[in-house]
């Protein structure tokens, strides 16, 4: 009888679970989600529309209906006088009415006490989807283009008409499992911090869409600019959602300063959950007072090539321009052999650059990358950048023989570009160059890299990708099809991700996040009682685990021990590790958990005097159970419980030893500055397993400890690429 339970509770094929782990980040569930059908994108359709709209808008509507705070469906009455709202170029755009505190008062007094009807909405929300996603694409299109100038927003609704799909799947079996006593979703409301560039996809589906349908109200929050047109997807949505028998109080939106935002957020906190889109600046901020953000921040995008060819130069002027360098993805780096001003002049020269007068004019031409004339002449560059000499082209560059240093400014809306131009081919290709440039750029932190040398020449990418941590990782050739910083179809398996550095990565957000995920999942923990009845089931993962997991004393963590080293053999299976992309894809991807720097990659645990084995296991194990364990020291603080953490360990590691070793702080300061420090943690103080109620689902928690992502080449069936790159140490690998 004792077993039928377990059986029932954990699954048929033991604690396994294999088939109930579709939200966790490189499982078999997870892999097979991009295998999803996808309803057809017509672009055509879509394009049109969205002109249609921008070409019959009336400017007055913004003036005349102000963005303003929406409660439980009503339109508190006392607000502040009507403020302007300007649009991403400063523009003065529509009127918004900000929120007094007693509106604000109404905001939180609402948020903590609604409670939804039901929590499974999924029926209801995913229908309004597909009408935005149709019938009103041309108004988010269109209103997007008006407010923040985006040029190509018709990709953004393709990709999230086929990326939605890959996360219902996943918002499918985090509800089943919490139906099935495994997990719980903590379902106070979820706070949207938009962004203006990516707000159909990542604001009002990933973050609203998919919290809403799993019964998680939502507050959205106003900007400070650009914000006009999240506010208008915010009143559809919300009449969408009445029209379809939903509770109208499901929806908040707030229009407020930012010190009132800070208000909300410290009264919702710490149960609810935050998720930004933003600066590292900001993310930190809110981070200060929020425990619960989730936070998704740039970085200096980086091109590499061999050679500066005109294939190169092409991509390095669209990847520089692209969206008047407004996305995220924009390149603002370059690294080639002998670049000089002549060159970077000449990638940039006026008959290149399309200039435009507004952003339909882009999409009339099917464009991505023109430049706003306007905007353009008034750009004044930072110090120690030179403008182009055309002054028709709006771009400030610098060139030195080195990397820049560290801390490069974004420039949001402005095309910046430093080039690191070494002196030779040679030099650029010496294991000297490379280290430093890979030490760069975990240091920096970009969202992508994009690697380009001869055909099937995979030294140079080969060797900056197996020292750095980038999420998205692009190779091409310079002279067919280079790869640019601008390239990933989260959908086909390039996964997209914007982490920031790991030595800091609790400074800007709990957890960092991927796309595609179930959005929902990052607020969600395991019900101690599954964890416990893990612990008592009769199973293994491999005799290195168990031999480690003996040494705990707590049932629950002895689950979640479990539920972390099953998850890692599935992940980071050594067969099916890396996974490959949708194979209708354009390009060739691989994806998976990865190692932290081959080079370059310790992880230092600090554990203070006070220390126990339970403390330390979450975040051990990871290392122990994987071929990752030789870039793990665990540094012990002299105190009482040191001597028994230190006997725990090692009886928990006999057969695969860690290294540990005991100092003082004076002395773990000084390792610090190790060129092979990659991470550094302290518990239990940084822990995110301190609370046995409140442990986060796996996949969120190795995220932490480990880089992850997708490598991909441009070349559709790059059998070259495939087999270079699948044997590459670099991919995480679970070790009986």
């Amino acid at each position: 009888m004792q077993r039928a339970m377990f059986q029932r509770i954990l699954g048929r094929h033991g604690y396994a679970l294999t088939q109930r782990r579709g939200y966790n980040f490189g499982s078999n569930k997870y892999a097979a989600a991009f295998q999803t059908p996808r309803p057809p994108a017509d672009v055509a359709r879509l394009r049109a529309a969205a002109i249609n709209y921008i070409e019959h808008f009336n400017k007055e509507e913004w003036f005349d209906s102000p963005v303003r705070t929406v409660v439980n469906g009503k339109h508190p009455e006392e607000s502040q006088d009507a403020i302007d709202t300007v649009d991403a170029f400063g523009k003065v755009n529509g009127k918004q009415l900000l929120s007094s505190e007693s509106v604000i008062d109404q905001v939180i007094s609402h948020a903590k006490s609604f409670v939804p009807a039901k929590n499974d909405m999924r029926a209801e929300v995913r229908a309004i989807e597909a009408k935005f996603m149709s019938d009103h694409a041309g108004f988010l299109i269109g209103n997007q283009a008006l407010d923040f100038g985006k040029q190509d927003g018709v990709t953004e609704i393709e990709e999230s008409i086929e990326a939605n799909v890959i996360e219902h799947r996943m918002n499918d079996d985090v509800l089943d499992d919490e139906a099935a006593g495994r997990l719980r979703i903590n379902r106070s409301p979820a706070i949207v911090g938009c962004v203006s560039n990516f707000s159909n996809f990542l604001d009002l589906c990933r973050k609203t869409l998919r919290n809403l349908e799993l019964g998680v109200p939502v507050v959205v929050l106003s900007r400070s600019n650009t914000t006009q047109h999240m506010f208008r997807w915010y009143n559809l949505l919300l009449e969408e959602v009445v029209g379809a028998g939903l509770e109208p109080g499901l929806l908040t939106y707030v229009s407020c300063s930012v010190e009132q935002q800070r208000r909300i957020m410290q009264a919702l906190a710490p149960d609810s959950a935050l998720y930004l889109t933003g600066s590292r600046d900001v993310a930190r901020k809110i981070r200060e007072i929020f425990p619960r953000s989730y936070a998704s921040t740039g970085g200096p995008n980086t091109m590499v090539a061999t050679e500066y060819t005109e294939p190169v130069m092409s991509a390095t002027k669209m990847g520089t321009f692209i969206e008047n360098s407004g996305q995220c993805t924009a390149m603002r780096h370059l690294v080639a052999p002998g670049v000089t001003k002549e060159d970077v002049e000449k990638t940039f020269r006026a008959d290149l650059v399309s200039r435009i007068d507004g952003a339909v004019d882009s999409l009339r031409a099917n464009g991505f990358d023109g430049v706003f004339a306007e905007w353009g002449s008034r750009m004044v560059p930072a110090d120690g950048y030179t403008s182009h000499p055309d002054k028709a082209i709006p771009m400030a560059f610098r060139t030195s023989g080195d990397v820049p240093p560290f801390g490069v400014e974004e420039h949001w809306r402005r095309p910046y570009l430093d080039v690191t131009s070494v002196a030779t081919p040679e030099e650029l290709r010496s294991d000297e160059f490379l280290l430093k440039l890979s030490r760069w750029l975990v240091h920096e932190q970009p969202i992508t890299v994009a690697v380009n040398a001869d055909k099937n020449d995979f030294a140079v990418a080969k060797r900056i990708w197996e020292n750095t941590t980038q999420v998205v990782f692009s190779v091409g050739d310079i002279k067919e099809n280079p790869s640019l910083t601008v390239q990933a179809r989260p959908q086909d398996g390039e996964v997209f991700g914007e982490f920031p550095p790991r030595r800091q990565l609790s400074q800007f957000t709990k957890a960092p996040v991927v796309v595609p995920s179930s959005t929902p999942g990052y607020n969600s923990s395991y019900s101690p009682a599954y964890l416990e009845q893990l612990a008592a089931w009769p199973a293994s993962a491999s005799a290195v685990v168990e031999q480690f997991i003996s040494q705990v004393n707590s049932p629950v963590m002895k689950g979640y021990l479990r539920e972390l080293a099953n998850y890692l053999s599935e992940a980071a299976d050594p067969v099916a590790t890396p996974r490959e992309g949708h194979p209708q894809g354009p390009r060739t991807t691989l994806f998976g958990l990865q190692r932290p720097p081959l080079e370059h990659g310790l992880t230092l645990l600090r554990a203070d005097s006070s220390s126990t084995m339970d403390d330390l296991s979450g975040y051990v194990l990871p290392f122990l159970a994987t071929n990752a364990h030789s870039q793990l020291v665990v540094s012990l603080t002299p105190g009482e419980n040191t001597r028994e953490l230190a006997e725990a360990l090692q009886k928990g590691s006999e057969d695969r030893p860690i290294y540990m070793k005991l100092e003082s702080d004076e002395s773990f300061m000084a390792s610090l500055s190790d060129g092979q420090v990659w991470n550094v943690l302290h518990l239990p103080e940084q822990s995110m397993l301190a609370d046995e109620q409140d442990l986060p689902l796996v996949g969120q928690f190795i995220s932490t400890l480990f880089p992850l992502g997708h490598i991909k080449s441009t070349q559709k069936g790059h059998r070259e690429f495939t087999e270079t790159f699948r044997a590459s140490e670099k991919w995480l690998k679970f070790e009986e």
